[in-house]
């Protein structure tokens, strides 16, 4: 950490930190973005969750420096998307700006070691303040508190064999805000990443490995009970970085407990080749084979703004 007590952050070119950091950690912090870059972006946002409001529940026209206009019904990802409030991509000028960022994207090239990469097409998350804040139901809302227990991206128990020797895969987000204790942010078990096997091979009847076979999810939790919630540690990160980390490190989320909102573009670069866009649902090819299935089914309006809104709404 820093003086302030937030996650100290490396520089696009210092390649070497950045691995050695994911090496150790299981995940780094790079700065990418200048205030102004933030700002340019969180206009956008509210550009483009404003374009995609349903206007039979919609009220009040988005704006994060008024909580007024906070409620979920505002919200283009309206109750079924508590988790963000967003649909699950955005498609504004800004986000791409950004996933091809060059202090991104050579990041991402530092990291992997190569430039044969992929960038997601993923969401926005936004997390409305929940204290001292004016709204309809008054000024404090922990209904709208929301956290991730720490969990991971791939099956503890199938990793190794179903990878099969192949290059580790990461995960990203671009802050747009800071990230403190009273907003809320990323939780992560530092280093959990180099044990993943070692604790499944210890943990062999883990319920959480029955329910994983009976259902197969994209998330794991981590049991309730695991001695690794022990080692929790919650980030505190400055506006403009981008916090990479590797897909086999334990993580989650914690609840927005102050009165300003929480904002960050969720961004990873993945290798090309089909296995990875195939176990990822935002990599271009997923996306781009969702989007030509809607495009077979939606039936076109006579109005293209209708028609680009319900082709958002169903991918």
């Amino acid at each position: 950490d820093d003086k302030d007590g937030f996650a100290v952050s490396l520089m696009p070119g210092e390649a070497e930190k950045q691995r050695s950091f994911l090496k150790t950690y299981g995940l780094c912090v790079i700065k990418v973005l200048t205030d102004d870059e933030c700002t340019r972006t969180i206009e956008a946002f509210e550009d483009d969750v404003n374009a995609q409001q349903n206007p039979s529940t919609a009220t009040d026209q988005l704006d994060l420096s008024d909580s007024r206009t906070w409620e979920t019904r505002n919200f283009p990802g309206g109750a079924r998307g508590a988790k963000f409030l967003m649909p699950a991509l955005t498609l504004c000028r800004a986000a791409f700006q950004n996933r091809v960022n060059d202090a991104v994207y050579t990041s991402f090239v530092n990291i992997y070691g190569h430039e044969d990469l992929v960038c997601s097409l993923d969401c926005f998350g936004f997390q409305r303040g929940t204290e001292n804040i004016s709204t309809e139901m008054g000024s404090s809302r922990p209904d709208w508190r929301w956290k991730l227990p720490i969990h991971w991206h791939v099956n503890p128990w199938e990793h190794e064999v179903k990878n099969d020797g192949r290059e580790p895969v990461y995960m990203g987000l671009i802050t747009l805000t800071d990230q403190t204790h009273s907003t809320g942010g990323h939780v992560t078990v530092p280093g959990s990443s180099a044990h993943l096997s070692t604790w499944a091979a210890t943990n062999p009847n883990c319920p959480t490995r029955a329910g994983q076979a009976k259902q197969p999810r994209n998330t794991i939790y981590v049991p309730k009970d695991c001695v690794m919630k022990n080692y929790e540690q919650k980030l505190m990160l400055r506006r403009g970085c981008l916090l990479v980390w590797d897909k086999r490190q334990a993580h989650g989320t914690f609840e927005n407990k102050g009165p300003d909102v929480r904002l960050q573009q969720f961004v990873r670069y993945i290798p090309s080749d089909s296995w990875f866009q195939k176990l990822d649902a935002q990599s271009p090819k997923e996306v781009y084979e969702r989007f030509d299935q809607i495009r077979q089914n939606v039936k076109l309006s006579s109005k293209k703004e209708e028609s680009e809104k319900e082709a958002r709404e169903l991918a």
